[in-house]
C-alpha cells in the first residue's frame, strides 16, 4: 500500500516509454507514504500503527460493504 497526493499538472512531462511505476510514483507525489527496499525499491508493506493518516483512511472504510454481493 502507499499513500500520497497526485496533482494531474505533476504527470506533465514523465516520460512514459523510459521510467518505472516506481520513479513515477517517487518523482510525482506529494506527501507521500510509502516503505521501498533495496536498489530495486521494492514496495514493501509498511506498519500502519506508526502511520496515523493511513490509519485513518483504513478504517473508514467499510470492509463488509465492500465485499457484500
Amino acid at each position: 500500500m502507499l499513500a500520497g497526493s497526485f496533482d494531474r499538472p505533476s504527470f506533465d512531462g514523465v516520460r512514459w516509454v523510459a521510467v518505472n511505476a516506481a520513479t513515477v510514483v517517487n518523482d510525482t507525489a506529494d506527501n507521500l507514504v510509502i516503505n521501498q527496499k533495496g536498489a530495486t525499491r521494492e514496495l514493501c508493506p509498511f506498519v500502519l500503527r506508526f502511520e496515523s493518516e493511513p490509519q485513518a483512511l483504513v478504517n473508514a472504510v467499510d470492509i463488509t460493504d465492500l465485499t457484500a454481493r
